[in-house]
């Protein structure tokens, strides 16, 4: 095996990490403070009714759910997605797009296997394609009214 064939390989390696995924969980976050408040008392719209259960939610519940998850932050609610589908319970999502390695040795089209990437005209960059997958929080109605229920017990 080549130099530049251990070096994709370990940088393939890299982005099947947990390391990876754990840089990507912080944009989660992000999307997560921004966006997942109003995702999820849109969700929350289709749940079934449940007796003596808030439908749909209220923004102070949604908040309170997002705050638990925030400070929760573990594989309960957070997920990884392939081929771009996430479902209807999704209130956060990041992909982790096509990513980018500048090679530090030179690639021989002719001698070298390219691990999955691709590899610019010059030989010099290589293109790892994952954009069809990413993280995301998931957020049932289940989820959603025992995250509620346990934060009365508080």
């Amino acid at each position: 095996m080549s130099a530049v064939e251990n070096e994709l390989n370990s940088v393939k390696e890299y982005y099947n990490s947990d390391d990876f995924k754990d840089n990507y969980g912080f944009i989660l976050m992000e999307d997560l403070q921004n966006y997942a408040v109003d995702r999820l008392i849109e969700n929350s719209k289709t749940w079934d009714i449940c007796n003596n259960r808030e439908h749909p939610l209220s923004e102070e519940s949604a908040n309170k759910i997002v705050d638990y998850i925030n400070e929760q932050f573990d594989d309960t609610y957070v997920r990884e997605y392939r081929n771009y589908y996430v479902g209807n319970d999704c209130i956060a999502s990041v992909e982790y797009g096509e990513q980018e390695h500048e090679l530090e040795n030179k690639f021989d089209k002719d001698k070298d296997n390219d691990c999955d990437f691709y590899i610019d005209d010059e030989n010099r960059f290589a293109y790892y394609d994952m954009s069809s997958s990413g993280l995301y929080i998931i957020m049932t109605q289940e989820y959603a009214y025992e995250i509620l229920d346990s934060l009365k017990d508080d």
